[in-house]
């Protein structure tokens, strides 16, 4: 929603990494990862950490899939409460809790669908950082030119977010 270069900067530069808290691994949302949308310089002892669990977790023979949706938040728990470094440097992440009205997960709470002015004035006023969409656009809307897409605080999202990338 909002270009990177305005923001992620002043995000970034205390640990050099940075993504929104939220509930990961039913972890409270002072410490817990929002792990869809992360930013990270290269190196960084964080996203390094979490890539070696990663690659140990795959490379177990009796992993064929995921067995849980939350699988990477999980072994971000891991190291949150096995790592003393990696839980040091999590905790002084610069800290925006994703379930906020106004942040990433916005419509989540508030539906893409709907058409409601709270949203879209908070929208057009501070918009989020990023703003979390979700897979089922499609089936929602299969046709974006109906007056129900149109006037839906999903599609006002993406009109303001342009909108923005032009300045």
């Amino acid at each position: 929603m909002k270009p990177l270069d305005t923001w992620i900067n002043e995000y970034i530069s205390p640990i050099g990494f940075w993504m929104y808290h939220g509930h990961g691994a039913e972890m409270d949302k002072e410490n817990g990862p929002a792990s869809w949308f992360i930013i990270s310089e290269k190196n960084n002892y964080l996203i390094t950490k979490w890539k070696e669990e990663c690659d140990i977790y795959w490379l177990d023979e009796e992993i064929k899939y995921a067995d849980n949706y939350f699988w990477m938040d999980n072994l971000f728990k891991k190291l949150y409460y096995g790592d003393i470094n990696f839980k040091d440097l999590w905790d002084r992440v610069p800290y925006v809790y994703c379930e906020l009205d106004g942040q990433s997960h916005t419509l989540s709470h508030h539906k893409m669908e709907n058409n409601t002015l709270y949203i879209k004035k908070m929208f057009l006023n501070n918009p989020p950082f990023v703003l979390k969409l979700w897979n089922s656009w499609n089936y929602i809307f299969p046709d974006i030119n109906t007056d129900k897409c149109i006037k839906s605080n999903g599609y006002f999202a993406i009109q303001i977010s342009k909108r923005i990338h032009k300045k």
